[in-house]
C-alpha cells in the first residue's frame, strides 16, 4: 500500500500538489471536545490506533468480550488505555458468543455467511450501569457485529454524555436477529 501511495504521491507534486492523509475524526474530536472515547467491540484494538493517530490523547476504554481477542489485547501497549472483557448490550447477565475464524465476524449474533467455530457464554452489562468516568463529552464507537441497536439501548441512561456514537453500518443483512 505505502508503494502504492508513494508512486500517487510522486506523480501529484510533478503537478505541484500533494496528497496527504485526512484522518475525518480530528476535527470531530475537536469540534464536540472529546475526553472519553468507549471503543466497544475492540476486536483487535484497531480504533485504539486511529483515535491516537487523529491526535486524541485521553482516555480510550474497550470493551471486548471474547477472551482470545481480549487476551491479545491486554497484550498491547498503550497509554491511557482501559481494557474491558465484556460485551456491552441493553441487559446485564449472561449471552451467547458465536466465535468464527475472523474476529471481525464473531459477536452475540451468528453470522448468516460465515461458520461458527466455538460458542461460549460471556458477560453482559448496561453501559449506564458500569459508567464510572467523569467525562463531560464522549465518543462511542460501536462495532459489534449486529448488536449494535442494543449497546445503545443500554446507554439510555448516559446519552447526555455521548456527543458523538459512531456505528458500524452494512446495507444487507449478516447476522441472526440484527
Amino acid at each position: 500500500m505505502n508503494l502504492l501511495i508513494n508512486t500517487i504521491r510522486r506523480l501529484v507534486r510533478r503537478s505541484g500538489f500533494d496528497v496527504v492523509h485526512y484522518n475525518p475524526l480530528k476535527p470531530l474530536l475537536l469540534r464536540h471536545q472529546i475526553d472519553l472515547v468507549l471503543d466497544v467491540g475492540a476486536n483487535e484494538g484497531q480504533s485504539y490506533f486511529l483515535f491516537r493517530e487523529s491526535g486524541y490523547e485521553g482516555q480510550i476504554v474497550s470493551f471486548d468480550p471474547n477472551p482470545k481477542v481480549f487476551a491479545g489485547l491486554q497484550q498491547m501497549r498503550g497509554d491511557n488505555w482501559d481494557r474491558q472483557m465484556l460485551a456491552l448490550s441493553s441487559s446485564s447477565g449472561e449471552a451467547e458468543f458465536f466465535a468464527t475464524d475472523e474476529t471481525g465476524w464473531s459477536g452475540l449474533h451468528r453470522p448468516l455467511s460465515k461458520p461458527t467455530v466455538e460458542r461460549f457464554k460471556v458477560r453482559t452489562e448496561r453501559l449506564d450501569k458500569i459508567w464510572t468516568w467523569n467525562a463531560r463529552s464522549a465518543f462511542l464507537k460501536i462495532d459489534t457485529e449486529g448488536h449494535d441497536l442494543e449497546v445503545v439501548r443500554g446507554a439510555t441512561g448516559v446519552l447526555d454524555k455521548i456527543s458523538l456514537i459512531m456505528v458500524e453500518a452494512v446495507l444487507d443483512r449478516r447476522y441472526e436477529g440484527e
